[in-house]
């Protein structure tokens, strides 16, 4: 088994590693191992990695197992006027990554540091999945003129703030918009904002937040940061309406 002959170390390496192949294949690859540097190489990088990943998961920091928890509870069932939306809402979530650096793997955890509230609108933005308490108190706001098709909205509970949760989806992407019964917590880095606007902005791992309490408590979030001002504009200039 050499390169000449058509051996791809990393794929074998890959394949003993995942315990696959028949008893043959891996008692002449285990034989094989003790002549060939590529497959030997390969074999303990890749068990490296798997020693890494398992204690990154095990060492994984407070914040990053509450946004967790945050993330799995936004996945409850959804009632079933919520299912009637023309377009389903996908799931998705991810905690930890692995980066492969030269010879060594490097485990990457995304940990949060946000208050609750922050923290669980941004799992709700991220995995498309909101834990719904019931119809909004609230009338959303037509942001039609901006390309943003309404495609849900709900009574929420953010880390102990009741809130109306609004979900919008246009060309640009996503855009969320949360109304809260108070003030939302800053979030980690955010800069008070000067000005007419009582409030603060941030960014957090490609997410813009804009949040203020004029003409209520609101916290919009999205990726195209242009776009999240236009829907705040929207808001600050538009009367806010409870629903009946």
């Amino acid at each position: 088994m050499s390169r000449h002959d058509g051996h791809d170390a990393e794929g074998d390496a890959a394949r003993y590693l995942a315990g696959e192949g028949s008893g043959n294949w891996r008692s002449r690859f285990e034989s094989h191992l003790l002549q060939c540097e590529d497959c030997w190489r390969e074999v303990q990088l890749g068990r490296k990695g798997r020693t890494l990943a398992e204690r990154a998961r095990e060492l994984a920091p407070p914040s990053l197992r509450e946004q967790v928890r945050a993330a799995i509870e936004m996945s409850e069932p959804q009632p079933r006027w919520w299912r009637k939306l023309r377009t389903p809402v996908a799931a998705g979530a991810a905690v930890v990554v692995l980066v492969a650096a030269g010879l060594g793997v490097k485990a990457v955890l995304h940990a949060g540091g946000q208050p609750k509230p922050i923290e669980a609108a941004l799992a709700a933005f991220r995995s498309h999945r909101v834990a719904m308490s019931g119809a909004p108190a609230h009338v959303p706001i037509d942001l039609s003129a901006m390309g943003l098709e309404l495609q849900a909205g709900a009574r929420t509970d953010l880390g102990g703030i009741r809130s109306d949760v609004f979900m919008y989806r246009g060309s640009a992407g996503h855009v969320y918009v949360f109304l809260g019964s108070r003030a939302f917590p800053e979030a980690r880095g955010a800069r008070e904002r000067t000005g007419t606007v009582h409030g603060w902005q941030a960014e957090a791992d490609g997410v813009s937040l804009l949040c203020a309490d004029v003409p209520v408590s609101y916290l919009v979030m999205g990726t195209d940061r242009g776009l999240v001002h236009q829907v705040e504009a929207a808001i600050r200039s538009s009367e806010v309406q409870a629903a009946r």
